[in-house]
């Protein structure tokens, strides 16, 4: 790995927040012919404030996250129906912000409405 990215992603693990830390990573990547990611870095600080901000049922958007995974009934147990409501508006953004901030692209199937019915 390149010293100068190790640098750059060493420093962003000890302050994720650091803005200007990201800023230069972020143009370090379009000069090594990395624009999706430059983009990434560029859109984090947005999506990381959606995400902290983003709050149903008290709990934060990684515990959402996490158990959204495994086991909806779970983040569904607390007012169900104004939960579902809430998150069903904000879906999409919620998805999109988490790739941003995590890296990790969903699917279709893992955003498919977990409040259908299968029957």
């Amino acid at each position: 790995m390149n010293t100068d990215r190790e640098a750059l992603l060493r420093a962003l693990e000890e302050n994720e927040d650091d803005l200007t830390t990201r800023l230069i990573y972020a143009d370090w990547l379009d000069e090594h012919d990395e624009p999706e990611e430059a983009d990434r870095m560029r859109a984090w600080p947005a999506a990381k404030k959606w995400l902290t901000e983003f709050s149903i049922g008290g709990h934060d958007w990684q515990e959402v996250l996490a158990n959204a995974e495994s086991d909806w009934d779970y983040i569904t147990e607390y007012d169900s129906d104004s939960w579902q409501d809430a998150f069903y508006d904000v879906q999409d953004d919620f998805y999109r912000n988490v790739e941003i901030v995590t890296g990790k692209k969903f699917l279709e199937d893992d955003r498919k409405n977990p409040f259908s019915c299968s029957c």
